[in-house]
């Protein structure tokens, strides 16, 4: 099964009973739901929400991956953050011609201790700092396709998306 999803591609082989279409239609259900969540080039989203301040409200997966992501901040001693949008939108690291940032102006924007999460809201040390799961989301979805093949019988499989993988068994 291959197709696009998270606006690149995924590619599924896989011994498996379920038929194609199913694995189709379940990997889109994902991107749906993943778009939903996750995305910051969906205004609608729940983390594009989060980031302009209307909403505090964290969903299971922006949760599991704000842990997986502190996790390995504090593994790297900061050297990976989920933290850098400002950065990022202030370089206009998106192919256009780069401006020079006021990097002194923005780094009180930027660093994963400046957020928490209590309950099942973020709290943020000041309200203009800003996440970007792009680092992690791909490979997040490979997971959650791994698991999907996995809860129905699958023990042997590829999952890619983009340059993100897993893979289980013998091909």
């Amino acid at each position: 099964v291959e197709g696009s999803v998270l606006g690149t591609t995924f590619r599924i082989k896989a011994r498996t009973t379920l038929p194609a279409d199913e694995i189709y239609t379940e990997v889109m259900a994902l991107d749906e739901e993943m778009k939903h969540s996750m995305s910051i080039f969906d205004e609608t989203s729940l983390l594009s929400r989060i980031n302009r301040g209307e909403s505090d409200s964290l969903d299971s997966h922006l949760i599991y991956n704000i842990l997986a992501a502190d996790s390995v901040s504090r593994l790297s001693d900061g050297m990976y953050d989920i933290t850098v949008k400002p950065l990022f939108e202030a370089g206009e690291f998106d192919g256009t011609e780069q401006k020079t940032p006021n990097i002194d102006s923005i780094l009180p924007l930027v660093g994963y201790r400046k957020i928490r999460i209590e309950g099942n809201r973020l709290v943020k040390d000041d309200p203009r700092i800003q996440l970007d799961f792009n680092s992690i989301g791909k490979g997040y979805m490979v997971d959650l396709i791994a698991r999907m093949l996995e809860r129905n019988g699958s023990e042997n499989y590829l999952v890619t998306i983009a340059g993100s993988g897993r893979c289980r068994g013998v091909n």
